[in-house]
């Protein structure tokens, strides 16, 4: 009896939660969870590169602006000045990294540099290793702020 009821619970548990993304900005501090569904709604880019290994890959997902701006962050005409200097984007990542970006690398008004918050590679979801998100930034000569399994942003001042 105790094995069929173990076996059904198995069989019934309810499914796992879409991963989310949690984007923390402001002062006092706001945070914003983003879910995948919200996600896909966002303009997507595409772009083929070479990884360290010498393969080429093509990774999938949106820039990084446009996930600040679902999540209200103040970017284009909101930001100007002295303040945008010391404005940074911190991703984190399930293992504990870190990686920094200058907020004015983000925004489109300050610089054409794509920094890509991937979920697809070769067409497929980014698998447990890379995903559910990952940081590509293609003008980097090193992959230093690819950073995989990002679960996080922060958007502060210095």
């Amino acid at each position: 009896m105790l094995t069929v009821a173990l076996l059904l619970s198995l069989c019934f548990q309810p499914p796992a939660a879409a991963p989310a993304l949690t984007v923390s900005f402001g002062d006092p501090v706001q945070e914003v969870k983003l879910t995948k569904e919200a996600l896909a709604k966002l303009p997507r880019k595409s772009i083929k590169i070479t990884e360290g290994n010498g393969k080429d890959a093509e990774y999938e997902g949106i820039p990084l602006d446009e996930v600040l701006k679902l999540a209200k962050v103040p970017m284009g005409n909101e930001l100007r000045g002295r303040s945008v200097a010391p404005m940074v984007v911190i991703a984190d990542a399930n293992d504990g990294a870190r990686a920094v970006y200058a907020l004015a690398e983000v925004e489109p008004s300050f610089s054409d540099k794509l920094i890509l918050l991937a979920d697809k590679r070769d067409g497929q979801s980014l698998n447990a290793d890379e995903g559910p998100f990952r940081m590509i930034i293609p003008s980097d000569k090193r992959h230093a702020r690819w950073l995989r399994q990002v679960k996080g942003l922060t958007v502060k001042k210095l």
